[in-house]
């Protein structure tokens, strides 16, 4: 009997220190991803900011790439992150800073993107809209 109980503490820390593993692993993909979306605005890396913007039924949004030629991104700032207790979802809020090229003018706007974390993609996406640069 005492082997039993023995044998199932150890599996029952074995999968308490998988699972903290895992949330761990998932929180620092949520920041590199992030990261990447923030990288991908300052350099005008459009396929890579479409990549980064799906819903969760597998729908990928189309960059109109035509009106965002000239915007150009000089920061993007995370306000607030709020993220679900298991890491599978998360709230950011922040800023992005811009300018438009006609009108060279530094503007501000705010933002709120719907991130989610796809555990057979291992890959956190952007359920949120684009933000509306005027």
């Amino acid at each position: 009997m005492n082997r039993k109980l023995y044998l199932l503490y150890i599996f029952l820390l074995t999968l308490a220190a998988c699972n903290s593993s895992n949330i761990r692993s998932r929180a620092n993909s949520l920041e590199a991803a992030i990261n990447g979306y923030s990288v991908a605005w300052r350099w005008s890396l459009y396929n890579e900011i479409e990549d980064f913007h799906r819903d969760r039924d597998g729908g990928q949004l189309q960059l109109d790439t035509g009106k965002l030629q000239a915007v150009r991104v000089t920061g993007y700032r995370v306000d607030e992150k709020v993220v679900d207790e298991s890491v599978s979802e998360a709230t950011i809020k922040g800023q992005i800073e811009y300018y438009n090229t006609s009108r060279g003018t530094l503007q501000k706007i705010s933002f709120e993107h719907q991130w989610w974390y796809d555990p057979e993609l291992k890959a956190w996406f952007n359920a949120g809209e684009i933000p509306q640069f005027e």
